[in-house]
């Protein structure tokens, strides 16, 4: 057992560790990225750090949790029975808010954490009413993923969303990209000339006229990366911000690069390369800022990502009704094909035989 200051300390140094690697190596965010599409609901700070302890972790909560049965966001357990910790799994550690207890100590003349007190300091706090006041703080809590529990494997499939882990066919998938930004962002899409630049851009997001346009020269999975991305801006930028065209390019392509994992879309070492350029274009421009000698702070990157998964993390179950419902529109239409195809088959075959006969 190490003690708390020891185990934020080491932390720190952990996550200090997967920030010199995002600088120097572009799959290391990409797997970061993908690492964090897989969470809801918490921070770029906790996801980072409990990147730092396990990239394999799915699905993070307190033992007490899963106790529960897991239950949902109505309250309801997804199983009846309890899930414990397996033996000898270790804790993972993320930041929660927690009140903490202070006390005036006579002695010292200041503000001292009740837990840092002494047994016989606690008790003449209690009885000589020293001063307390409450505080909410960020403290270092122990958490587990599900891989570490008993869990039945009938709960996996309630809380795991696989429609992303199947590639989708690529006209379904940009239909569903087209109509969530149309119907939910007011963003129209077009596919059009787009005159000179079509030999070096591919399309481009106005945010004055919310308008996506898409070169005509397109098509396949080319075309819904493009519209993946443009997407990611009419997300995150439709209205103007002070934010730099650096973080801009950057939060979409993180955006952009989450978005097609889900979709089953092959991320390339070029998108890599790309994500990893902006990235240190933007790294760069944060150095600039500062004055000669000073280092960037590890935390200094952390509005740029807050902002890409954040956003993700709200729009991913919004994203997702629009896919199924192409997907299966495009699955019925296959079946529909087949059934026609197969008495074709059959007159076809019997026509051969005659001939053979």
């Amino acid at each position: 057992q190490i003690g708390y200051a020891e185990r934020q300390k080491l932390l720190y140094t952990k996550v200090e560790d997967i920030v010199k690697g995002f600088r120097e190596s572009p799959d290391s965010i990409a797997e970061y990225l993908l690492f964090a599409r897989r969470f809801n609901r918490y921070s770029h700070k906790n996801l980072r750090i409990i990147f730092a302890q396990d990239r394999n972790a799915s699905f993070v909560e307190s033992a007490s949790f899963f106790k529960k049965g897991m239950p949902d966001s109505n309250g309801k357990p997804l199983t009846d029975k309890k899930i414990f910790i397996k033996k000898g799994e270790r804790a993972l550690y993320i930041w929660a808010p927690r009140e903490v207890r202070y006390v005036m100590h006579p002695k010292f003349n200041k503000y001292i954490a009740e837990r840092y007190l002494s047994e016989d300091d606690r008790a003449k706090a209690s009885a000589e009413a020293w001063k307390s006041s409450v505080r909410t703080e960020f403290l270092l809590v122990p958490v587990f993923d599900i891989s570490q529990t008993d869990a039945p494997p009938e709960v996996y499939p309630k809380i795991f969303n696989f429609v992303g882990e199947k590639t989708p066919e690529c006209t379904a998938a940009y239909r569903a990209i087209c109509e969530y930004l149309e119907k939910e962002l007011n963003c129209s899409v077009e596919i059009c000339d787009i005159g000179s630049m079509k030999t070096s851009v591919r399309g481009y997001y106005s945010p004055d006229e919310n308008a996506i346009k898409l070169s005509d020269m397109l098509s396949g999975n080319e075309l819904l990366s493009t519209a993946i991305h443009e997407a990611a801006h009419a997300e995150l930028h439709s209205v103007r911000t002070d934010r730099s065209t650096c973080q801009k390019e950057l939060e979409a392509d993180m955006y952009a690069l989450m978005l097609q994992e889900k979709m089953g879309i092959e991320i390339t070492d070029s998108r890599k390369s790309h994500l990893s350029e902006h990235y240190n274009a933007y790294i760069q421009e944060l150095q600039e800022k500062l004055k000669s000698g000073e280092v960037l702070d590890i935390s200094a990157d952390c509005p740029a990502f807050n902002n890409a998964i954040q956003r993700y993390q709200k729009q991913s179950p919004v994203i997702d009704k629009y896919l199924s419902k192409h997907l299966n529109q495009a699955a019925t239409v296959n079946k529909a094909a087949e059934a026609q195809e197969s008495p074709r088959q059959a007159r076809h075959s019997s026509y051969t035989q005659k001939r053979t006969l």
